[in-house]
């Protein structure tokens, strides 16, 4: 893996591994955002069987634009920091802020990671269930 840039945090995930599926859950990875940054995308993937839950700006759905932008507002500048990892399975949870994004999960995810989770989840819901 190669170096992150200066700011950035890199937490490499470890958990239990079952002989038949020897699962490892993907890194984590969340970058210093420049002043200013807006969320653009929350992707949901349930790990390690998909599929992913997406919810963007570009979204047909006006509800689903505007919990983006509560989602936005929700989330502390810098973001919450990487939690380790205690098991291989749940939701590993990408948010995009332009071209940068921040990767958590699949378990343990910070508080505000969580509440935005929640709330995207319920957006999706609502706008397409």
């Amino acid at each position: 893996m190669s170096e992150a840039p200066r700011g950035d945090q890199v937490v490499s995930s470890t958990c239990p591994t079952d002989d038949l599926t020897n699962l490892r859950p993907p890194d984590q990875f969340v970058p210093e955002l420049l002043p200013g940054a807006k969320l653009t995308a929350i992707y949901v993937v349930p790990y390690p069987e998909g599929p992913e839950l997406l919810v963007d700006l570009g979204a047909p759905n006006a509800e689903l634009r505007h919990a983006l932008e509560m989602v936005d507002a929700l989330l502390p500048r810098p973001l919450p920091a990487a939690l380790p990892q205690t098991c291989c399975s749940r939701s590993e949870v990408t948010l995009r802020f332009g071209e940068d994004a921040a990767n958590y999960g699949p378990c343990e995810l910070p508080p505000n990671i969580e509440q935005a989770l929640a709330l995207a989840e319920d957006a999706y819901s609502h706008a397409y269930l």
